[in-house]
Formats: C-alpha cells, structure tokens, sequence
C-alpha cells in the first residue's frame, strides 16, 4: 500500500472547487442544449450563426461572483409556465400570475424539462435541480437573467472562505482521504 503525503490544504475549499466545476459543466451543457440555437435558426433569427458560451469569474471582498451565459434563444417563459400546469395542475391560478423570475424557479425542480423529447444531455430534468442543491452545500445562491431571443446568464455567487477545517490528505488504493489536522 503507497501513502502519498500532501501538503496540508483547507478540505472544504477542495470538495467546493469539484462541486464548482460541476455546476459550471451542467451551466455550460445547458447553454448548449437548450440556448444555442442550430446555425439555421441563428441566421433566420438576424445572428451570427456562430454561438458564444462565456464564463466570468469576479472577485469581490467576501464572494466570489462567478458568470454562465450565452447568447442563444433565451427562457422560453411561456413552455415553462404550460410545464409547471402539468407538473403542479393544484397550483393552476398561481402559476397562471406567476412573473418570469418565479417561473425560471421551477427550472431547478427535479424532474422538470422544458424539452419534449429526451436525448443523452437534456430532457430528463436533471441538471439544474443538481446546481441548485450543488450551490447550496456551498452556501452560495444563483440567479438567472434571460431575455428572449438574446440570451442567458446564470450568476453564482458563494464565499471566497468556505470553510476553515484543515487536514492532510493521503492516497491508499486509488481511494482518497483526509486526515483532520
């Protein structure tokens, strides 16, 4: 058995970076799913048919703040607020009021897709949910904008200092672990 000594690193911050990744994967096969629109669609549409996909990283005092967003088609508002009927047909009136930044919410329920058709990436209704629960195991927060037609941006924001708890890790069988200092 080989034990690989590690300098000393704050754990938490290590799980939060692999939860950051994640969130920023699902954020990114998003766009691609649902807000980049085909060529055709984007010339039809007056756009370059060519989409862009940016990811922008702030630093401020206490947070980081960091940007998903596209420049594809943008929240289909309407297709959310016909889904969340189906989904939830007691909460009809509701729903029926609902403005577009209460509607993009249920985009992080588990189970809800806005596409009719499953494929290997979309459809199944997760993704989202999982950013959502991946962002608050962080203690961040997560907002989106979207204008239709223009685009998306999801903001995440979370603390620069997740956690203090200090170890040392070690390698034994391809396994990880920490050893609290």
């Amino acid at each position: 058995m080989k034990l690989y000594h590690l300098i000393s690193r704050n754990a938490q911050e290590l799980v939060s970076l692999e939860i950051i990744y994640d969130v920023i994967m699902h954020l990114v096969r998003n766009a691609l799913d649902h807000g980049i629109e085909p060529p055709e669609e984007r010339r039809a549409s007056g756009k370059d048919e060519t989409g862009t996909i940016s990811i922008t990283c702030v630093r401020e005092t206490k947070h980081v703040e960091i940007t998903v967003s596209d420049d594809g088609r943008g929240l289909d508002y309407d297709k959310i607020r016909e889904k969340a009927l189906v989904l939830f047909p007691e909460r009809g009136d509701e729903i029926a009021d609902m403005g577009n930044r209460e509607l993009s919410q249920f985009l992080f329920r588990a189970g809800f897709s806005t596409r009719d058709t499953v494929t290997e990436t979309a459809g199944r209704g997760v993704g989202l949910d999982v950013v959502w629960t991946n962002i608050e195991k962080i203690k961040g927060r997560i907002k989106i904008e979207s204008t239709p037609g223009s685009g998306t941006t999801f903001t995440l924001r979370f603390p620069l200092s997740l956690s203090t708890m200090q170890g040392m890790f070690v390698f034994a069988n391809k396994e990880k672990f920490l050893i609290p200092s």
